[in-house]
C-alpha cells in the first residue's frame, strides 16, 4: 500500500500521509493533517477524530465542532452554536456590540443606560430598575451558573447581644 500515492510503501515511508509530518511527530499519520490541528489537546490530531473538541458530541452532529459546548445551545435556531455564533440570538448585532446578546433586541434599547439591554432586564417589568439594590440587580441579570446556595437566619446565642447570624 502507498497511501499517499509518492512511490514509497507505506512500510517504509516516514510520511504515511504525506502531509509534510513525519509519522512519528504526526498526531495523525494514516490522515493528511498538514496543519496538526488538535483542538481538543489530547495529542490526537482533530482529522482523526470523531470529536475534535471534546464536548462529547460527534463532530457530524455537532453545532460547533471546534468549540466546546455539550449542550449544544443555539438561540437563534440557525444551526450554528452560540459558542461560535458571532450574532448568537440573531438580531443583527454582533455579540460583541450587543447589550443583550443572548436575547433578540434589534433596537438596542436601553431605557436606563445601564448598558444592560431592556430585553435582559425584563425581571423588572414596572420601570423601577434603579429601585433594586445594585448587587440584586447584577444578579438577577447575571446568567445562572449554579442554584444559590440556601441561606438560613440564626441567632448565636451566648453572646453579649443576640444577633442573627447567617449560615448556608
Amino acid at each position: 500500500a502507498d497511501l499517499d500515492g509518492d512511490g514509497i510503501g507505506d512500510a517504509c515511508d516516514a510520511d504515511v500521509d504525506g502531509d509534510g509530518t513525519d509519522n512519528g511527530q504526526d498526531n495523525c499519520p494514516w490522515v493528511p493533517n498538514p496543519d496538526q490541528a488538535d483542538t481538543d489537546g489530547d495529542g490526537v490530531g482533530d482529522a482523526c477524530q470523531d470529536d475534535a473538541d471534546g464536548d462529547g458530541v460527534d463532530d457530524d452532529q455537532d453545532n460547533c465542532p471546534l468549540v466546546p459546548n455539550p449542550g449544544q445551545g443555539d438561540i437563534d435556531g440557525d444551526g450554528l452554536g452560540d459558542a461560535c455564533d458571532d450574532d448568537a440570538d440573531g438580531d443583527g448585532v454582533p455579540n460583541t456590540f450587543d447589550n443583550c446578546p443572548l436575547e433578540f433586541n434589534p433596537g438596542q434599547e436601553d431605557e436606563n443606560g445601564n448598558g444592560i439591554g431592556d430585553a435582559c432586564e425584563g425581571i423588572f417589568k414596572d420601570g423601577f430598575e434603579e429601585d433594586a439594590p445594585a448587587a440584586l440587580r447584577a444578579q438577577a441579570l447575571a446568567p445562572p451558573l449554579r442554584a444559590p446556595p440556601l441561606l438560613v437566619a440564626r441567632t448565636t446565642l451566648g453572646c453579649a447581644a443576640a444577633r442573627p447570624m447567617l449560615l448556608p
